[in-house]
């Protein structure tokens, strides 16, 4: 059974769906999955909480507007790019919103040293953890006899330490992504379990989100070198980070 969401969160999403300026193609090519939506519409609540923005300015019931324009355009021009003639929304496309999460809300001076790129990939992050959490266990829960927590994440967590690692360029064919996903043991199995009425489609952007979630948590790591996603081993990655060998930007 899910947490119950907010009555304010889901008329913001009826309110960003009815408002939104879609073509007709995004509309009739490009699935949105409706976690990705919540996602999304989340951001401007995160927003409303966050000590980088100015809350008496506001933050304008436009920004969820034109965060889910944003991120399918950006989707759009991922499916033209990959070749594909229908694709379904990714949680990396969220990115492709910051621009618009910028552009909706004023800075307080901590907000301003953080710096506006910063201070909205934060937002996102803090919003992918929140829907995480509202799909998958987040603390370990202990079995009758067994000295340890019972990890739910150990089978993949455990495929990233053993050196392993997942690419997903940015312009990656829906094919190729359901492909790379479906090589980390253990995440089909999650989603099945926690997310079991996604469509096709839209569960491998379920086992993105996972990943994310894991990633928001500290169990892995997630950062982005030339427009492609890399998850891995998060001790791995903090090694080459003190190597100089990271790029986070998105």
């Amino acid at each position: 059974i899910l947490t119950h969401y907010p009555k304010d969160l889901e008329t913001g999403m009826s309110i960003t769906r009815q408002e939104a300026r879609l073509s007709e193609e995004q509309q009739k090519n490009i699935t949105a999955p409706e976690f990705i939506l919540r996602l999304m519409e989340t951001i401007s609540f995160s927003a409303r909480e966050s000590e980088f923005v100015d809350q008496k300015s506001g933050v304008s019931a436009r920004m969820g507007i034109g965060i889910y324009e944003a991120v399918m355009a950006g989707a759009e021009r991922r499916m033209v790019k990959a070749g594909d003639r229908t694709t379904c929304l990714r949680v990396a496309d969220i990115y492709s919103a910051i621009p618009a999460i910028n552009g909706k809300v004023e800075m307080v001076y901590e907000g301003e040293q953080e710096g506006p790129y910063n201070v909205a990939v934060n937002l996102i992050i803090q919003s992918i953890r929140k829907e995480f959490e509202k799909h998958f266990p987040v603390e370990e829960k202990k079995r009758k006899g067994d000295k340890k927590p019972l990890d739910p994440y150990r089978e993949i967590t455990r495929w990233f330490s053993a050196g392993n690692a997942l690419i997903l360029p940015a312009d990656m064919k829906d094919g190729d992504y359901a492909l790379a996903m479906s090589e980390v043991p253990g995440l089909a199995d999650l989603i099945d379990k926690h997310l079991s009425d996604l469509g096709p489609a839209e569960k491998y952007a379920g086992m993105e989100l996972l990943l994310h979630g894991l990633a928001a948590m500290s169990k892995i790591s997630v950062r982005t070198l030339n427009e492609e996603v890399h998850f891995s081993d998060l001790l791995g990655s903090i090694f080459n980070g003190a190597a100089g060998a990271d790029n986070d930007e998105f």
